[in-house]
This record gives structure tokens, C-alpha cells and sequence, in this order.
């Protein structure tokens, strides 16, 4: 069985960010999580950056090696005021 998380605003907001700040245009993470066996589509990431679609265990996991980040990372994101 599959864990998901429901994307919000922010964890949506905080994996853009990550993904910006990496240099990753949306289809080039597409790409890399697809190398790593996700079978992820440009629509489905884009919905989760929007905060309307869930995310899996899985994909977390692959985005913070992606990244290089911590957990706390995505999942504790702040937005700079």
C-alpha cells in the first residue's frame, strides 16, 4: 500500500522552490524522477506545485535525494515574508 500526503499550498510552494533553486525546469525533474522509476508526468507535478494533488511517500523520498535536502526541508517550509 502506497502512503500519500495531501499537497498543499505549501508543501506545493516548497517543492517549486527546491525545484527553482536547483536549476530543474519542470520537465527536467519530470525526467529525473522518471530515471529513478517514479512514473511522474509534467500535468501531475505541475498539480502538485498547485497544492491539488497528493504526494506519495516515494516521491518525497526521491525529491529530497533529488535535491539534496532534508525532509524538514519540504516538509517544514517557511515562506519568506
Amino acid at each position: 500500500m502506497d502512503q500519500h500526503i495531501k499537497a498543499d499550498a505549501s508543501l506545493g510552494h516548497a517543492i517549486r522552490s527546491l525545484r527553482i533553486d536547483c536549476g530543474f525546469r519542470m520537465q527536467e525533474l519530470t525526467r529525473a524522477l522518471q530515471l529513478r522509476g517514479y512514473n511522474i508526468t509534467r500535468q501531475c507535478l505541475y498539480k502538485i506545485e498547485s497544492g491539488n494533488h497528493y504526494v506519495s511517500v516515494e516521491l518525497l523520498r526521491l525529491l529530497k535525494e533529488i535535491f539534496d535536502v532534508s525532509y524538514e526541508q519540504i516538509l517544514d517550509f517557511k515562506e519568506d515574508n
